[in-house]
Parts: C-alpha cells; sequence; structure tokens
C-alpha cells in the first residue's frame, strides 16, 4: 500500500497489507493536550489533537497536530507519553468537500509545527526522532 502526500506528491510506503481507515492513532512526543476538538462542525481538521511538546535539550515547545479523527481520547491538559493512544482514525471536517473526498481516502492528518507555527517536514521528523 501506498500513501501520498498531496501538497508535494510524494509517495510513502507501507508495511500495511490493506488499509483501516479507522486505525487508532498515538502521540510521537511525549507533551500536553493543548487542544482537544471534539466538535467537528469547528474546524477544518474536524475532531483533532493538538500537543504541546518540549525539545530536550533546547527547552523550546513546538506541536503536534493529529486531525480529521473520528473520536479524541484526551483531554485538554492531559500528559501524553509516547506511544499513547490519543484517538482514532476518521472522515471528520467542517467542509462538505472534505467530508466526501475522505468517504474515499480516509487519512490521519499529521503536523509538526514550531512554536511561532512554522511547519517541519513530518515525514523527515518521524524519521529523525520517533525511534530515539
Amino acid at each position: 500500500m501506498v500513501f501520498t502526500d498531496c501538497a508535494t506528491n510524494t509517495d510513502f510506503e507501507s508495511d500495511e497489507p490493506t488499509f483501516v481507515p479507522h486505525d487508532d492513532v498515538f502521540g510521537v512526543w511525549e507533551g500536553v493536550v493543548s487542544e482537544a476538538v471534539t466538535d467537528e462542525s469547528v474546524s477544518d481538521f474536524g475532531r483533532h489533537v493538538v500537543i504541546e511538546h518540549v525539545w530536550p535539550r533546547g527547552g523550546g515547545k513546538f506541536f503536534t497536530i493529529y486531525g480529521h479523527l473520528a473520536e479524541a481520547a484526551v483531554a485538554v491538559g492531559e500528559r501524553v507519553t509516547v506511544g499513547q493512544r490519543i484517538g482514532r482514525m476518521g472522515q471528520t471536517s467542517r467542509s462538505a468537500d472534505a467530508r466526501n473526498w475522505m468517504a474515499i481516502a480516509p487519512h490521519l492528518h499529521f503536523e509538526v509545527r514550531d512554536a511561532e507555527g512554522r511547519a517541519y517536514d513530518p515525514a523527515e521528523f518521524l524519521r529523525r526522532f520517533l525511534a530515539r
């Protein structure tokens, strides 16, 4: 199975033999939940979770965003550990067009941003830091 980053048209191979659209979603870095939106109608990300993290050496903040969840399993202020279940992948969004598209190609929207809101390449972040 191959997943495509629509913004860059980059393909990512998966070891999964089939696509299961409602897989559990896990935190990739320890931190504190700064946002847990359970009403899909308030955001283009639908139900989503934002976790605030601190770089271990520099002490600067960064954030991971997990969007289009069927369920958010954490609450604002909750401490999250690496690998902790934070929700379930879904097809939620306030945008009807996005929901129609995700009915065909459900996915998890994952972002990594610094304290100023600048995006990191999420694939590079996972390659460099997930297996720490």
